[in-house]
C-alpha cells in the first residue's frame, strides 16, 4: 500500500474494466472496506486472472471471484419505504391508474420491476403496497414483481427475505404481522406465501440487451444512476424507456431526476415520470 492509499497500476487495470463493462463510477481513492476487501481477494486469486477474466467477460463467464468484485463497489444502503412519497403515490394514484388504464383484471396482470433491488427492502415494499392496494380497493387482479440487481450476495440476501429488527424501523406493526415472522429474537423473516410473489434476478444494467420479453406498467429504478457514468446513465435510461409501456410510470431517486432530458417522458415530480 503506498503513502497516497491508493492500490497498484494493475488494481486500476482492473476498475476501469468494471466500468467498461457495468458502467459503475468507482473513485480514485478506495476506502478502507473496499481496499481490505480486494486485498483479501486477490490473497484467493491473482490480480491477471481476474484482467483475463473481465477481457473475456460474457453471460457465462460469471465467476465467483467476478461476484465478489462487483459486491466490493456496488452501494447496498437501502431501507423499507425508502423515500416514502413514491410509495404513497404509488398506492394513491398510479396503481389505480394503471388498472383503468391497462384493464388490468383476472386474465390481464400488472407488472412492476425494480430495476436495482439491492437486498430486497425496495421489492418488498412495493409488493406490500400492491396487496394494500388490492385489499383496500377489493380488486381483483394478477400481479408480477421484478427484481433485479448486478450484486450477487445482494439478490441471495432478498431471496432468504430475512431482515434484521433494525431494518423493520419503517414497517408498521400491521404490516409487520401481516407479511413477517420472527425468526430468532434479533431477526424477521417474510412470509413464505408473501416472498414467493417477487420474482430476484441478476441483471447487468449496462448490458447492450436484457433479457425480459415483456413490457411493465411500473418501473422503480432509484439511487443506481448516481453510480453510473454519464454515457451509461444515457444507456440504462433508454433502456428502462424501452421497457416501459406508454402510460406507464418510471420512478427514479430524488437525485436523480434533475438531468433526466427525455422527449418520451412526461415529469410528475418528486422523481416520477410518465412515459407518453
Amino acid at each position: 500500500m503506498t503513502s497516497e492509499d491508493t492500490l497498484p497500476r494493475k488494481y486500476y487495470e482492473i476498475t476501469f474494466l468494471i466500468h467498461e463493462i457495468f458502467g459503475l463510477t468507482i473513485p480514485a481513492k478506495f476506502d478502507a472496506r473496499q481496499r481490505n476487501s480486494l486485498y483479501e481477494l486477490f490473497q484467493e486469486v491473482s490480480i491477471d486472472q481476474i484482467i483475463l477474466n473481465l477481457r473475456d467477460f460474457n453471460k457465462s463467464k460469471l465467476t465467483s471471484e467476478l461476484f465478489q468484485l462487483i459486491n466490493i463497489f456496488t452501494v447496498n444502503h437501502t431501507f423499507f419505504y425508502r423515500e416514502h412519497l413514491h410509495f404513497e403515490f404509488l398506492r394513491n394514484e398510479i396503481l389505480a391508474d394503471c388498472v383503468e388504464k391497462f384493464g388490468i383484471h383476472a386474465d390481464n396482470e400488472l407488472r412492476i420491476w425494480s430495476a436495482a433491488s439491492s437486498t430486497g427492502e425496495e421489492a418488498y415494499s412495493l409488493l406490500f403496497s400492491i396487496l394494500k392496494f388490492k385489499k383496500n380497493k377489493k380488486f381483483n387482479f394478477r400481479f408480477k414483481v421484478l427484481a433485479t440487481d448486478i450484486d450477487l450476495f445482494a439478490l441471495k440476501s432478498a431471496k432468504s427475505g430475512v431482515f434484521s429488527i433494525k431494518k423493520l424501523k419503517n414497517i408498521s406493526q400491521s404490516d409487520k404481522s401481516n407479511y413477517f415472522l420472527q425468526v430468532d429474537e434479533a431477526n424477521f423473516q417474510i412470509k413464505r406465501e408473501i416472498k414467493k410473489q417477487v420474482m430476484f434476478k441478476w441483471l447487468n444494467l449496462n448490458a447492450y440487451d436484457y433479457p425480459m420479453r415483456q413490457k411493465f406498467h411500473v418501473i422503480f429504478c432509484r439511487n443506481v444512476l448516481i453510480y453510473l457514468s454519464k454515457k451509461s446513465q444515457r444507456h440504462v435510461l433508454k433502456k428502462l424507456i424501452k421497457y416501459l409501456h406508454p402510460g406507464g410510470y418510471l420512478i427514479l431517486g430524488s437525485g436523480e431526476a434533475s438531468n433526466v432530458i427525455e422527449k418520451q417522458l412526461l415529469p410528475l415530480g418528486n422523481s416520477v415520470f410518465r412515459k407518453k
